[in-house]
């Protein structure tokens, strides 16, 4: 049998846990496992950024093929590919949103 704990949590906070549980059609303990996932990939000197679930299953589909482990660190690569492959340095921020968005296009993102 499983062992379990209690985890003392304020009433606020249980009951925002439980609703963001429901919305994604997730179970409470399935809710804090993807905490526990999602704190484990944060590492220090890095951000969380939102995208949405498609494009997100369409970049994990794309990574498949990769050596990225996970699909941070396929965006990652992305986002460096297109920023930094720049022949004189980096070129002013007009022109790298230009490319950025060409780029993208390309790849089928947009």
């Amino acid at each position: 049998m499983e062992q379990r704990t209690t985890i003392q949590v304020s009433e606020p906070l249980r009951r925002a846990l439980r609703q963001l549980a429901a919305r994604s059609d997730s179970s409470y303990e399935g809710l804090l496992w993807a905490m526990v996932e999602l704190f484990r990939e944060l590492e220090p000197g890095r951000t969380l950024v939102s995208i949405p679930s498609d494009l997100a299953r369409r970049m994990s589909d794309l990574s498949a093929g990769t050596d990225c482990r996970t699909l941070s660190e396929y965006v990652t690569f992305l986002l460096r590919l297109v920023l930094y492959e720049s022949p004189g340095g980096s070129p002013p921020a007009s022109e790298v949103s230009e490319r950025m968005r060409e780029k993208l296009q390309r790849l089928g993102y947009l």
